[in-house]
């Protein structure tokens, strides 16, 4: 039997609720040459059964089941198993559509691509988009793009992110990658390493990862200073794009303010937040010319950089005031 073709590595963390939408929408692909290794980090609830019992009926599935280490560990634990050419990364409460390897996998062979990057759709919890094949155009719309433009389009967040998902990797892309284990946002951390380990990237516009968005997950739990690994992330991509690639030196800056501003509508509303709701207030404010008089500045940054020099606490309550319209 010839090896497979794409292992899909997916981390599993008391995903009970979730777990086998995931896993159906792996299993019914078009491209069937793939291994999908569940990677049970230590879950406490059904995750671990369903795993197995998914492994039991189907060849070509793996289970791990490990202590509990966090996503980034069980990722590291997933390339440490994965044997096949290339590798992808789903994770457990997001889906696929039923032509998602395909497509990535054609756009790879088409550009002979290291790395593949492709776009996604957003979805909220227990609201099913429903998985449907995109159509064999897709693939002919696949080119290859310059390190340059993949910095620049993930960085405008238009089209590509730089989440570890919504990608293929060959594998030796990911043989000199550990994810840092106990970090959040950890994806950042490594997507400048992967970018400049690529010698061939391919880009196709194709949508096929569901990303489902949960107000449980570590992302959006508000009030916690660890959410300030993301600012440090930012800060080295932003001075690896400012050193290699000058032209792209303000589109990084405005995502790192993108992300100061982010960070502190999280960090706002917390009393154990206030250093770091000072450390983002000064990050910001160094760059309030920029804020004020650049270009593709949004009216909302343009408003919080005037509120915030008018201190932290003022800036909370226009938050406050602002936050229901800006959400609908």
């Amino acid at each position: 039997m010839d090896k497979d073709k794409i292992d899909i590595l997916v981390p599993v963390y008391n995903g009970q609720r979730y777990l086998r939408g995931c896993v159906e929408s792996i299993l019914r692909q078009t491209f069937q040459d793939f291994q999908l290794i569940l990677i049970d980090d230590g879950s406490t609830d059904e995750s671990g059964q369903i795993c197995d019992e998914y492994a039991d009926k189907n060849q070509n599935v793996t289970v791990v089941h490990k202590k509990n280490g966090g996503v980034s560990d069980a990722r590291n634990r997933g390339l440490e198993e994965s044997t096949s050419p290339y590798i992808t990364f789903v994770d457990s409460d997001d889906y696929i559509d039923s032509d998602y390897l395909e497509v990535l996998y054609q756009a790879a062979q088409k550009h002979d691509a290291d790395l593949v990057i492709s776009c996604h759709k957003t979805a909220a919890e227990g609201k099913d988009m429903g998985c449907q094949k995109n159509g064999d155009g897709q693939v002919a719309d696949s080119r290859l793009i310059s390190k340059s433009e993949a910095y620049g389009q993930m960085l405008d967040g238009r089209q590509m992110i730089t989440s570890v998902w919504g990608k293929l990797y060959r594998r030796e892309l990911l043989e000199p990658v550990c994810y840092p284990v106990g970090e959040i946002y950890e994806d950042m951390k490594v997507i400048g390493q992967i970018i400049e380990s690529s010698h061939r990237i391919a880009y196709t516009p194709y949508a096929g990862y569901y990303y489902v968005q949960r107000p449980d997950s570590i992302t959006h739990e508000a009030g916690s200073p660890k959410h300030m690994a993301l600012l440090e992330n930012e800060r080295q991509l932003k001075e690896l794009i400012k050193d290699r690639y000058p032209q792209l030196e303000k589109t990084a800056n405005r995502h790192y303010l993108w992300s100061c501003f982010f960070l502190l509508s999280m960090m706002t509303e917390s009393p154990h937040c206030q250093k770091e709701c000072q450390i983002l207030k000064g990050e910001i404010l160094k760059e309030w010319k920029f804020l004020l008089f650049g270009k593709q500045i949004p009216l909302v940054q343009r408003l919080g950089t005037v509120c915030l020099a008018l201190g932290v606490p003022f800036y909370r309550f226009i938050w406050r005031l602002c936050r229901p319209f800006l959400k609908k």
